[in-house]
């Protein structure tokens, strides 16, 4: 009977930190996932130890808890771009359509320049300052409902390991040229989340013609609450977040959403997202067709510079 092989060492536990020599088999992820609980976390292990990967034999620190939370750091703090696209198609661009082919350039400049696409839901908890996000981290969101996400985006997005949002009102939902329920549903089951842009898509800011203050009132109730629940009976998963028509809120539109239990709402307001950001007033880039790489990496802002000592 041959010799076992030499034991690995116990790790050593304290109320901040654990210290852990990396056995064979073992990654960054399935670390955080034993010592975090969160396998997503691997990032925490990596920027700590300065390390891309678990190497058998190495002695790594394990944060318990995040050591920046909200991204603050002597030099400033991080910012979160959230990027939005309305419509894809083959090769065709115009203001509002990107072509398949930018597409694809576009999410292999973010795995080739260390950003990490990260879920709303992620997003959120960063920016409620519960957990933190790797490096570079982005969101990647879609509007309307367009079939062109299905056919187009999600094929890539899975290439790659992206997840992404797509904000659908549902009034468009089946229709020509829009997705369906059932490649809504194949899609959440692979990381693309969907949530809300109301039900018709109106301007919510705007009070219907010849409209009194309580028609306008229950005007939102119906755009916000039937959406919401729509998404929730056929997709089978919770409906959080809402994304303006065109953009546009006000103070009553968000006191609906809250009413509604909506965590946050996101606007069409270029830029990027430091943790202090309003939840209900969440920026977003939309992406243009005729961007090139350049102009592209314009909208993936993700630190601001800021003497904090």
């Amino acid at each position: 009977m041959s010799a076992a092989g030499p034991k690995a060492a116990a790790p050593i536990k304290t109320p901040d930190f654990f210290l852990v020599t990396v056995t064979e088999g073992q990654s960054l992820r399935s670390l955080a996932a034993t010592y975090l609980g969160d396998s997503g976390k691997w990032w925490q292990i990596a920027a700590l130890n300065n390390v891309s990967r678990a190497v058998p034999g190495d002695t790594l620190v394990i944060a318990r808890k995040d050591l920046h939370p909200g991204g603050l750091v002597p030099e400033g703090y991080r910012t979160v771009p959230v990027l939005a696209y309305l419509k894809l198609a083959g090769e065709k661009s115009g203001r509002l359509v990107v072509p398949r082919s930018a597409f694809e350039r576009q999410m292999k400049f973010l795995r080739d320049n260390g950003y990490h696409p990260v879920s709303i839901d992620r997003l959120m908890d960063y920016l409620e300052m519960k957990s933190g996000l790797p490096p570079k981290a982005v969101v990647i969101t879609f509007d309307n409902g367009w079939r062109s996400v299905y056919d187009i985006a999600y094929p890539i997005l899975k290439k790659y390991g992206f997840p992404a949002t797509v904000f659908i009102y549902t009034d468009f939902i089946g229709a020509p040229k829009a997705l369906t329920w059932k490649q809504l549903r194949e899609m959440a089951g692979h990381g693309i989340s969907v949530q809300s842009q109301t039900l018709s898509l109106p301007d919510l800011t705007r009070l219907p013609p010849k409209a009194g203050l309580q028609d306008h009132i229950r005007h939102l109730d119906r755009e916000l609450g039937q959406s919401k629940a729509l998404i929730r009976k056929n997709i089978g998963a919770p409906c959080r977040y809402l994304a303006y028509p065109f953009g546009k809120t006000n103070d009553l539109v968000i006191a609906i959403a809250k009413k509604f239990g909506y965590r946050a709402g996101f606007t069409l307001n270029r830029g990027s997202n430091p943790f202090f950001v309003d939840n209900f007033k969440v920026r977003r880039s939309m992406i243009y067709g005729h961007y090139d790489l350049t102009q592209f990496a314009k909208n993936l802002k993700v630190f601001e510079p800021l003497e904090l000592r």
